[in-house]
This record gives structure tokens, C-alpha cells and sequence, in this order.
């Protein structure tokens, strides 16, 4: 089959190297194949999924494996301690940079034959449900294929294509983050520092800089979206003492922090599909079920979408797209309830639910059934409160 693919990232290069008996080109609207965004924690549920591109261990030995996840408040008060091997001991989280991981599955898709053209930014799909087209920007079309796949991210404006329930929703908080060359952030942690649920400071050991080949972490700052433009207004060196204030490992990566530019500001669409299939036209990652970054998965199900296309279309059976929200459905309404559940915990102008997450959050573990469930949901392999899912095998 002919296939298009609209984004290459993490579900867009994931789906092109499941479907590499097809013939696949990927429309990339960036000038330059190039990851965007900070570290990824890819959970054993991802790592799984990986597996079956035979590139774990490859992923491994360029990220920093994460044994825990590990919270205070600016008062240290232990909040979060969540450890992968408490319920397996074979389970750990990976930090890893976005290029690294990146870089891994472009290759691995290039050398399945995927054509990549970038510069393609696609304004238009016509004829979606009978032998899709994409038009472009400047005007120009695509000859038609027999499958569309849309993977440009959780502000995808082609959403509008579908018939069926959908739900979008902005965050009104972003993350400030960057990376930075790790001097002595502990790399086998996940670590967060909390002020209420208006601060919200984190480091994730991220494993070695594609470039700089050197220990990478990824720093990251909750914001109020509106708060942005007038924090980046102020002197540095006063923001840097704030951060200092609140964590004494700050420290450590300070002197490489000299302007606002070597941070991002990034915000969060919170997006849910019931179908993802509408006619020819697919719907994959954040596109289809972006969600806060509160539980590290989106990475995660971005690249078990692209594998799980794969498997489906192994017969060229185009009706088994059917099936494929069918089979996410469960795992994607929990993740997607749960995220939305949480993230006011975290990033919210509520801070009467910092208090309440300051006072019951230390005692959940202490009940056997919820502190498992919180660690299998760290892993991935959750599809409810009461049910769960195997690893890819």
C-alpha cells in the first residue's frame, strides 16, 4: 500500500518503521529533521513496545536508568516515592534525550525505506475517505494513497476532519524547560520539588547529549501560560535565585544558565478521540490522545500506536484500522482521566489541593491496593482502576 504520513515524530517514525513492507513517505513541515521539546521518560510499557524494533538496548546505553520517582515540598516533606521495582523487580524507568531517542528511530525508519521530505507543510486533506491527498501551503498536492496517517501533534488542525466524539482542551500552565550538561544531579531519580500547586521545580537524568556526548538533565519550571512573557521581562540572575531557594541542587547547573534563551516555554493540549479512523485518514499520537506530561507517557503511546498500525496492516486488511481504538480504548481513557484527574494537583491556581495532596499523597502507598496501582500506572500498564495490560512481547 501507498501510505503518507503527516509528522515525523515519535508515532509519526514509529508507524514507518512497523509498515516497512509498505510504501511510506513522511510530509515533516520542519525544514530540518530535528526533535523538539526536553527529555522523555520512556516506562517499561514504552521500552517494551521498542523492543520489538530491536532498539532497546541501544536507548538504554544512551539514557539514564530511573529507579524512582522522587517528590518534596519546598517545606521537605516527602510527597512522592515511587520505585519501579517494588512490584517487578526487573522495572525501571529511562531518561533520555529527545535526539537521542529521535535520532534512533529515524534511522531505523530510513532504513526501512521510508521516504522523509521535509519543508511540507500540509495545510488541506482532500478526498479523506476514498484515496486521500495532501495539499500544501503553497498550493501544491500530493498524488492520492491508499492510507493517510495525521501525527503533527495535539494541535493538529485536522481534527476537524472527524464526525465522531472529540475533546480539546488547552492547558492554561506550560513548563519553562531546558538541558543542560548534568554536574551532579542524581541520575538514577526522577525528582521534583513542589511550592503548593503554583511551583513546581524537576529534574529528569536524560543520559548522553547526542551531540555533546556528554551527561545531559533536563530542568523543567511549571508556569502559568499567562505568566510567560512576564518572567522572561526580569533579570535572570533574580529567577535563579528563586530556583536556588527552593532546591539547593539548582546549584549545580546554574553557571550555565546566562539568558532566557536557553529556555522553552511549553504548553499542553489535552485531547481525546472515541475514533481515530475517519475514512482513509488515521489519527495517531498526540493527535489523537495528547495529555498533560504529568504521567511521562505521551512518548510512550506515541511509539505503541505506531507499532500497533503495524501489526493490524501485516495482512493489508484496511479494515482492521478499525480496531485500533478499539484496543487503546481502555488504556487511553484511563491515562487520559487519570492525567486530567492529577495535573490540578500539580499545576493549578488551586492551592487548597496542594494542601490535600500534601496530606494524603504520603499516605496512599500505606494502602496495598493504591500504591500498586500508582506504580503500574508509572509503568504504562494500566487500563483501570481494576485491570491492566501485559508489556509487548
Amino acid at each position: 500500500m501507498r501510505i503518507a504520513i503527516i509528522g515525523a515524530g515519535f508515532a509519526g517514525l514509529s508507524a514507518a518503521i512497523a509498515l516497512k513492507d509498505h510504501d511510506v513517505t513522511i510530509f515533516e513541515q520542519s525544514d530540518a529533521l530535528k526533535p523538539v521539546g526536553a527529555g522523555v521518560l520512556l516506562q517499561p510499557f514504552g521500552l517494551s513496545v521498542l523492543k520489538q524494533f530491536n532498539l532497546n538496548e541501544e536507548i538504554i546505553t544512551k539514557g539514564d536508568r530511573i529507579e524512582r520517582l522522587f517528590g518534596l515540598t519546598t517545606r521537605n516533606k516527602n510527597i512522592l516515592n515511587l520505585q519501579y521495582n517494588k512490584h517487578n523487580p526487573q522495572f525501571f524507568g529511562l531518561g533520555i534525550h529527545r535526539g537521542s531517542l529521535f535520532n534512533a528511530l529515524l534511522i531505523k525508519a530510513q532504513q526501512a525505506g521510508t521516504k522523509i521530505l521535509t519543508g511540507q507543510k500540509a495545510s488541506k486533506i482532500i478526498d479523506g475517505g476514498t484515496k486521500p491527498k495532501i495539499q500544501f501551503s503553497d498550493g501544491t498536492e500530493t498524488a492520492s494513497f491508499d492510507l493517510l496517517i495525521v501525527a503533527n501533534g495535539s494541535r493538529s488542525q485536522f481534527r476537524t476532519l472527524l464526525t465522531g466524539k472529540k475533546f480539546e482542551e488547552e492547558y492554561p500552565w506550560g513548563a519553562l524547560w531546558a538541558v543542560f550538561e548534568n554536574k551532579g544531579i542524581e541520575k538514577s531519580t526522577l525528582y521534583q520539588r513542589y511550592n503548593s500547586t503554583t511551583q513546581v521545580l524537576g529534574f529528569l537524568p536524560c543520559g548522553q547529549h547526542p551531540e555533546s556526548k556528554k551527561p545531559s538533565v533536563s530542568f523543567f519550571w511549571s508556569l502559568r501560560k499567562t505568566a510567560y512573557k512576564s518572567l522572561i521581562a526580569t533579570d535572570i540572575n533574580e529567577f535563579k535565585k528563586t530556583l536556588l531557594k527552593y532546591e539547593p541542587s539548582f546549584e549545580s547547573i546554574q553557571d550555565q544558565i546566562d539568558a532566557w534563551n536557553k529556555f522553552t516555554f511549553a504548553t499542553y493540549t489535552d485531547v481525546y478521540m472515541r475514533n481515530w479512523l475517519e475514512g482513509k485518514v488515521l489519527f495517531l499520537g498526540d493527535s489523537a490522545h495528547g495529555m498533560s506530561p504529568q504521567l511521562g507517557l505521551g512518548a510512550n503511546m506515541a511509539i505503541y500506536d505506531g507499532w500497533l498500525t503495524g501489526e493490524l496492516l501485516k495482512d493489508n486488511d484496511m479494515d482492521k484500522l478499525l480496531q485500533l481504538s478499539k484496543i487503546r480504548y481502555k488504556q487511553n481513557l484511563f491515562y487520559h482521566n487519570i492525567s486530567r484527574m492529577m495535573t490540578p494537583f500539580f499545576q493549578s491556581d488551586r492551592k487548597w489541593l496542594g494542601t490535600i495532596r500534601d496530606i494524603a499523597f504520603p499516605m496512599l502507598p500505606k494502602i496495598s491496593f493504591l500504591d500498586r496501582l500508582m506504580v503500574e500506572t508509572l509503568y504504562g500498564t494500566r487500563d483501570g482502576f481494576f485491570s491492566k495490560r501485559d508489556l509487548i512481547n
